[in-house]
């Protein structure tokens, strides 16, 4: 399974019975911004903090999805979370990269690996994000989790 399948899978799965609202655009003045990211267990504990920083290939146009999103991220674990949970190569520093189609956001916090991938799949509310994180290895997803991500001033 393709990275691009399995996280369009996570979307998919996010969304069933879902009557919230159709995606929309990411909106990100000057074509970047900063996001407050957490990360939830499957159980709904929050186990990881940090930011997102996003920023476009080039000026979004409505008329020509998908856009091309890059960035960085630094996210660590969360006070009080259990640090046992296999949550894949997202503690720490690094780039992302992904799009803004018309399905959600789509990002890897790991674009260079193959078969040890963390992936975002989310939908765009307001300025905010939301949606599903997906560890996987070679051997497909691992484990996973809710995430919000919420504009920085």
């Amino acid at each position: 399974m393709t990275r691009i399948t399995r996280v369009a899978l996570g979307l998919l799965l996010a969304g069933c019975g879902s009557t919230g609202p159709t995606p929309n655009r990411l909106d990100l003045p000057n074509g970047e911004g900063d996001f407050a990211y957490t990360a939830y267990s499957p159980a709904g504990q929050p186990i990881l903090r940090g930011t997102l920083h996003l920023e476009y290939a080039m000026t979004p146009l409505a008329s020509r999805p998908p856009q091309a999103l890059g960035g960085a991220w630094s996210i660590h674990w969360a006070p009080g979370a259990d640090t046992t949970l296999q949550v894949g190569p997202q503690v720490g520093t690094g780039s992302l990269a992904g799009v803004d189609d018309s399905t959600g956001i789509h990002l890897s916090l790991s674009p260079n690996l193959v078969d040890d991938e963390v992936g975002l799949a989310g939908l765009v509310f307001g300025e905010d994000l939301s949606g599903t994180w997906t560890y996987s290895t070679i051997a497909g997803p691992y484990q996973h989790g809710r995430f919000t991500a919420v504009a920085l001033p």
